[in-house]
């Protein structure tokens, strides 16, 4: 394999990346059903969060601890769990999962193409912890952020594929 990893730029004509960041591609195919029920694509959005060991809990109070016009905002969530085995001590680490709202998410694919939307359903191989179909709404409006600002990650992967060395180095950086 490496050997073949050598060989194949100059085989095929082209100049050897200087960085190539780790990209896993997904496997994903367009499936022949027109929509999925929202049981369905419900149950395909819990096998991303099962694959990535979340454990859901809610928002069961807020106390806003800052007083009135302070230039920082202060808050106090109260989280409510259906496990009496999920523990929290001083220092342990949170991270929260948001969804992109599902009518920016429409109006997103509305703008984007006019042959497929938000009911369009594909077929994932394993991606993001799903092996069967979902709705690319749903994959958009609970697994990929797409009105954050991207990080460094994202970047580097796309500076891949940026044929201008000026442009490419300034998103490796």
């Amino acid at each position: 394999l490496h050997q073949w990893q050598q060989g194949i730029f100059p085989a095929l004509g082209l100049p050897k990346p200087e960085e190539v960041p780790h990209i896993m591609p997904v496997d994903l195919l367009f499936s022949k059903r027109v929509v999925l029920s929202e049981l369905e694509d419900n149950h395909a959005t819990e096998q991303y969060y099962k694959s990535i060991g979340t454990e859901e809990v809610r928002i069961s109070g807020v106390e806003h601890l800052s007083e009135e016009g302070h230039n920082r905002d202060f808050i106090a969530f109260t989280l409510q769990t259906g496990s009496k085995d999920l523990s929290y001590e001083l220092g342990d680490s949170l991270e929260i999962f948001p969804k992109n709202d599902e009518e920016d998410v429409g109006n997103f694919f509305r703008e984007y193409s006019t042959e497929w939307d938000e009911r369009t359903v594909i077929r994932l191989s394993h991606a993001f912890g799903v092996h069967d179909e979902i709705s690319v709404g749903a994959v958009f409006t609970n697994v990929l952020d797409i009105f954050g600002k991207p990080n460094m990650s994202f970047l580097q992967k796309l500076a891949t594929f940026e044929e201008d060395a000026d442009k490419r180095k300034v998103m490796l950086d």
